[in-house]
């Protein structure tokens, strides 16, 4: 080779290009436990569906979250003449997102019934597949699906706060009609936070007549600016002369621009400049006068929209899934093909090893996800009969999903982004945006924290006895169901010791449960252990299900990776937790005053 070809050479060559292939190509795994979880009579239509679904994510989908992010929402506040505007100019992508994801129903199969029950499951298995090529779209679709759930709850029980105007928009929420479809907001934080809105909210409603009030306040951090609909916390007044930050929320809907076109009465105060999730318009909202509609009963908000953060912390998860499942199937097919130390990389058996744990986390996530999914669609339409365990597992449940699966999902991309070296640091490259976009899994629908405070709320309300039983008699359930039901427990020995660890963490977890529980006051100690049980729930619960996937399948494969999520996790709490030294160690400096 001359210098000519030399250099001819080294100018065009590189590193092998990774490919995101159709996810129910590339990850087998992912099929065989929908086709495990789903009723025979429904598996081949179920797969024809999410075969498309994995199409459009693998091609179309992802072009256009690609060009939604090299291409931001803008805000143009103020015309040629100096009048106010507030007009959003957003991407091409971010519109073709939009009608995609009526074409495809993201939302409206959770609301239509030819899988009867597993008609929730089957939306989530294809929210595993579409949410991290959504080029976050995904987090509006929550929201619509969210006040969806809310309107239609209104219908069903003939509220008298239900009108013909609702009814519009919940056609449009759930509409195949890509001309037709239109997304809902969900205003819900303000500059003092939204973990705690109780508190925080300063939004002040005044009525007008009949249901109608005219909103004041500053909401801080609204994503989907660009949505026709919002549901919106504040507090109800008696009179202008003396506000009141006391009085209890109330829920409101709001059109968010008139029948011309024009803001209704709010204005677009900027755009947030975010470390991630850059295709989707978020926005600080004042409202100076803004009409809304009352829709709970009168300072009962925060009851109103309890489902909705079902669903919202649902579609969370999907998003922490789905960015694990699309970092794997990247990681793999570039492991297959980058040559290092004379072979391939997925050669190396250290690396295989990374993978493979990552490829466990992923699984019990994907098993967690689907679960609460199928547990969630059976306490919407099953029977009276049925419907308590149901609702009680979820209730319990659903806080520790979402926080669960949010750090799982930022550690595996994480960790995942390093299997490409310098590849995954370039943004042409558009790794970093599947870790840039998982981060806000464990912010948005509340924090780590605030989630084990939930948990917390779950365990001592009136029935946490009750939730907690029926918890450690469904995981009981699947811990023994393999021992009893397989003919040759020598030939799955360390099986059968998994399962005797996870038996002991149970054991562990209901001493503890039943603390908290049965305590007349939570104590410093306590309370910091809650991220602890948080996550022993998870393990435990994840343990089972993957357990049962085991023993219906047969295979050895799935036995394996039970052990391996044994061998990947803790299953016992700390035993010294001394309270002085979070004193000692978050040391906050006093304010220094003043000469």
């Amino acid at each position: 080779m001359n210098l000519s070809s030399f250099l001819d050479k080294i100018r065009t060559s590189g590193q092998p290009q990774p490919t995101f292939q159709s996810p129910i190509v590339a990850d087998p795994f992912f099929w065989r436990v929908c086709e495990l979880l789903l009723p025979p009579e429904y598996a081949q239509e179920v797969r024809r569906d999410l075969e498309e679904i994995s199409r459009a994510a693998a091609e179309e989908l992802s072009q256009f979250s690609e060009q939604a992010e090299r291409d931001p929402p803008r805000l143009v506040q103020f015309n040629a003449v100096g009048n106010r505007i507030d007009q959003l100019l957003l991407s091409e992508g971010w519109k073709r997102h939009k009608a995609e994801s009526a074409r495809l129903g993201i939302v409206a199969l959770g609301y239509e019934r030819q899988f009867e029950k597993y008609q929730r499951l089957v939306q989530f298995m294809r929210l595993v597949l579409y949410s991290a090529s959504s080029g976050m779209f995904g987090c509006p679709l929550a929201m619509t699906d969210g006040a969806a759930r809310v309107l239609l709850g209104l219908k069903k029980s003939q509220s008298p706060f239900f009108t013909k105007e609702m009814d519009e928009a919940l056609e449009h929420f759930i509409s195949r009609d890509p001309t037709r479809i239109w997304t809902s907001g969900q205003w819900m934080t303000e500059k003092r936070g939204g973990s705690d809105v109780r508190n925080s909210t300063e939004t002040i409603a005044f009525h007008t007549k009949d249901n109608e009030y005219r909103l004041f306040g500053f909401k801080w951090f609204t994503s989907a600016t660009d949505s026709e609909i919002a549901l919106v916390l504040a507090r109800i007044q008696e009179n202008e002369q003396e506000i009141n930050l006391q009085a209890p929320l109330s829920l409101f809907f709001v059109n968010v621009r008139n029948s011309k076109g024009e803001l209704n009465n709010i204005e677009i105060v900027r755009l947030k400049d975010k470390l991630g999730t850059r295709q989707l318009p978020t926005a600080e909202l004042f409202l100076k006068g803004t009409q809304a509609t009352l829709i709970s009963e009168k300072g009962q908000g925060v009851k109103a929209i309890s489902d909705m953060m079902n669903v919202t912390r649902l579609y969370n998860s999907a998003h922490a899934v789905s960015s694990m499942q699309k970092i794997l199937i990247l990681a793999k097919d570039f492991a297959s093909k980058r040559v290092v130390f004379g072979k391939a990389a997925i050669e190396q058996s250290l690396h295989r090893r990374t993978l493979s744990d990552l490829e466990v986390a992923y699984r019990g996530n994907l098993l967690f996800l689907l679960k609460m999914s199928q547990l969630y669609g059976f306490s919407e339409s099953s029977s009276k009969e049925t419907i308590a365990q149901e609702t009680a597992l979820f209730r319990l449940m659903i806080p520790v999903l979402k926080l669960y699966t949010a750090k799982e999902g930022i550690r595996v991309v994480s960790e995942g982004i390093e299997c490409f070296g310098g590849l995954g640091y370039i943004e042409s490259s558009n790794i970093p945006t599947i870790l840039r976009d998982v981060l806000v899994t464990s912010i948005w629908e509340g924090t780590t924290n605030v989630l084990c405070y939930d948990l917390l709320r779950v365990l001592r309300s009136p029935d946490g006895r009750t939730y907690f039983e029926i918890f450690a008699s469904y995981i009981r359930l699947k811990l023994s169901i393999l021992i009893y039901t397989h003919s040759q427990l020598d030939k799955i020995k360390p099986f059968v010791e998994s399962v005797n660890v996870v038996t002991r963490a149970l054991g562990e977890l209901q001493d503890f449960a039943m603390d908290l529980i049965e305590a007349e006051k939570i104590t410093p100690i306590e309370e910091r252990r809650l991220r602890e049980v948080a996550y022993m729930f998870a393990n435990v619960f994840i343990a089972g299900e993957l357990i049962e996937l085991a023993f219906r399948s047969a295979l050895e494969v799935d036995r394996e990776t039970f052990n391996r999520w044994v061998e990947l996790n803790k299953w016992t709490f700390q035993t010294k937790m001394k309270p002085e030294g979070d004193e000692i160690l978050v040391d906050v400096p006093k304010a220094i005053p003043r000469l």
